[in-house]
């Protein structure tokens, strides 16, 4: 794996990636059901003044520890290519969810390498569960291991799918 260096404040990117979520997680139910100003980024697509707030939360946690990495982020107008040490960030995924009251939403957080996923995030602020995953280190859901069973047909899987909203 390729190893990375600590924050400036000694923590592990991985860490400050959890950190950053959960901290965007306490944002996000503190205004969940409120009155809030709603935009249209395009058909289907909205963008809420909460997306912003946990966006601004994340994106400063994650550059005062790691200030030379480039950031990748849904709201931000960012159109570089992902290149060097790249941090993706959806700080709300499930803004349509969000913004209807309905309790199915989360933050997504990826530290990429020239386009290699080094490690993930995902944070169900509402069910408090974590998901973390690192390179060559499996993953786990709330510090337990996560263990996927073999399954050779489709028949036997079991698939979500979101195909969006844009036409």
């Amino acid at each position: 794996m390729n190893e990375l260096p600590p924050g400036k404040s000694g923590r592990s990117a991985l860490e400050v990636a959890i950190t950053a979520a959960k901290e965007a997680g306490e944002i996000l139910l503190a205004h969940f059901g409120a009155t809030r100003r709603i935009k249209h980024k395009s058909k289907g697509n909205l963008v809420t003044d909460v997306d912003i707030l946990s966006e601004e939360l994340v994106l400063k946690l994650l550059k005062d520890e790691y200030p030379d990495y480039n950031v990748l982020s849904e709201e931000s107008k960012f159109s570089s290519p992902i290149a060097g040490h790249t941090w993706i960030v959806d700080p709300l995924d499930g803004t349509n969810n969000y913004a209807y009251g309905i309790p199915f939403f989360c933050i997504n957080i990826a530290l990429v390498v020239d386009k290699d996923i080094l490690l993930g995030v995902t944070y169900d602020p509402v069910r408090g569960e974590l998901f973390q995953a690192q390179k060559g280190q499996g993953a786990c859901l709330n510090g337990s291991v996560i263990c996927i069973p073999k399954v050779d047909t489709l028949q036997t899987s079991l698939v979500g799918l979101d195909l969006g909203y844009d036409e």
